[in-house]
């Protein structure tokens, strides 16, 4: 760990990977969570290669530290997560309608604030499937096949602190602060299970043209990253878009030029650091919505 600064370069988050994005977006909001005096930021070091994000905080900490309060925080809005008894995201309408209304009744406080958030990044009561029974959930949930189930795993990572052990691993971390360490500064070993929520491109398993079923091979991952994608998710709000006669749920992404970046080849992505809920409100203010493009939304944070 390094003596106290105010800048932290986040060697373990790729700017082309959506779950180190989300993980970023989770990283804010747990120290915002735990540290609101830090006033956390977040922008791109563009002078040191490969690019990569920084951290800044007001007062001078250390890598410990930060990760110390990121496990605090995460615990702390992890725990506020309630989905009662239901199984699958595929809610019927009126389950999912009644969460949502409790979920926005219950902003008390900054972890039901969370709560809130999170429903309104999972699902829309207005966006039905074919039958229009159930809700469709956001598409950065994946649909739930066999013993897959997106809602399933967003639990259990809630709940499991430091991933499964690993026999005599001298790398398993010691704390859920060490496994937020190997997640930001320090590239992914992705070494750990439980598995993730399929964010990370290198948890995907094709079926087709394999001599034998990926699932005899399971995917590893990287545990830390996932603990905070799953705060982070929280800041991705999904909206109703019409197709047909359909209201489907997307994800807002929009040009780079209508969210305050430039696109490859311009000026290039945002240096100063920006507060996370400057952040949102770029990305929910685009003029034109268009799905989500995971090179925009990295290079507008």
């Amino acid at each position: 760990m390094t003596s106290d600064q105010t800048r932290f370069r986040l060697d373990g988050l790729e700017p082309d990977n959506l779950l180190a994005f989300l993980a970023l977006l989770g990283l804010l909001r747990a120290l915002d969570t735990c540290r609101p005096d830090w006033h956390s930021r977040a922008g791109w070091d563009l002078n040191q290669p490969p690019l990569r994000p920084i951290l800044t905080i007001v007062e001078p900490a250390s890598e410990q530290a930060i990760c110390d309060f990121a496990a605090a925080g995460i615990a702390q809005l992890a725990a506020v997560n309630n989905f009662e008894t239901a199984s699958d995201l595929r809610f019927d309408r009126s389950v999912g309608r009644k969460l949502l209304c409790r979920a926005a009744s219950e902003q008390s406080g900054v972890e039901a604030r969370y709560f809130a958030d999170l429903c309104a990044a999972l699902i829309f009561d207005a966006a039905l499937d074919r039958e229009r029974t159930k809700v469709e959930p956001t598409p950065l949930a994946y649909p739930s096949v066999a013993t897959s189930n997106f809602l399933k795993n967003f639990i259990v990572l809630c709940n499991a602190e430091l991933p499964e052990k690993r026999g005599r691993d001298p790398t398993y971390p010691k704390g859920e602060a060490g496994c937020i360490a190997q997640a930001l500064f320090a590239p992914w070993q992705r070494r750990d299970r439980p598995v993730g929520l399929r964010w990370d491109p290198d948890e995907a398993k094709r079926h087709a043209y394999q001599w034998r079923a990926p699932t005899k091979d399971p995917p590893t991952t990287q545990h830390g990253a996932n603990r905070l994608a799953i705060i982070g998710l929280s800041a991705l709000t999904a909206v109703p878009t019409s197709s047909g006669t359909r209201v489907q749920l997307s994800v807002l992404g929009g040009l780079a030029a209508e969210i305050g970046s430039a696109s490859p080849g311009r000026s290039g992505p945002r240096q100063l650091p920006c507060y996370p809920s400057a952040r949102c409100s770029l990305i929910h203010s685009c003029v034109n919505r268009e799905p989500l493009n995971i090179s925009v939304w990295i290079t507008s944070v």
